[in-house]
């Protein structure tokens, strides 16, 4: 029996921290890494209007307007929320793909929402992907279930 399909897309507003659209790289990583551990499989389409997931990268005055603090990497709308999950990154914070001072790694803060839109909540464990403070990603990031 095959697993059900994810459909998800980025919009075509990238970070500008990141160059060209290498960011998709720690989705594809986030979502590969769920696909591990849960009975989905993860498929990326170009048009947003397709996706059940749509990922964004919003300004400091669009985030301001959502229900997450400021000072949140990103907030997750649950399928609840249109039928479809939505994931908005605050681009007021620089990110990378790679551990580097001063930045946020991007993968962790993928693979922490999309955890939010697969329905888990905030773990008081910093050992896990759920963490309400991600500094990095964890050292065992997600266990099979």
């Amino acid at each position: 029996m095959r697993a059900p399909q994810v459909i998800w897309s980025t919009s075509c507003n990238g970070t500008d921290d990141i160059p060209g659209d290498e960011e998709k790289s720690a989705f594809v990583a986030a979502f590969n890494e769920w696909a591990r551990v849960v009975p989905f499989t993860f498929t990326e389409v170009f048009t947003s209007e397709e996706a059940y997931i749509k990922i964004q990268y919003v300004g400091i005055a669009d985030f301001s307007s959502t229900d997450a603090s400021v000072n949140a990497y990103a907030v997750s709308y649950g399928p609840e929320y249109l039928c479809k999950g939505l994931i908005l990154i605050n681009d007021n914070f620089r990110f990378c793909l790679t551990p580097t001072s001063g930045k946020v790694l991007l993968q962790a803060v993928a693979l922490h929402e999309i955890g939010h839109i697969l329905g888990l909540c905030e773990s008081g464990s910093s050992e896990t992907v759920m963490s309400g403070v991600l500094t990095s990603l964890p050292t065992s990031v997600l266990s099979p279930i």
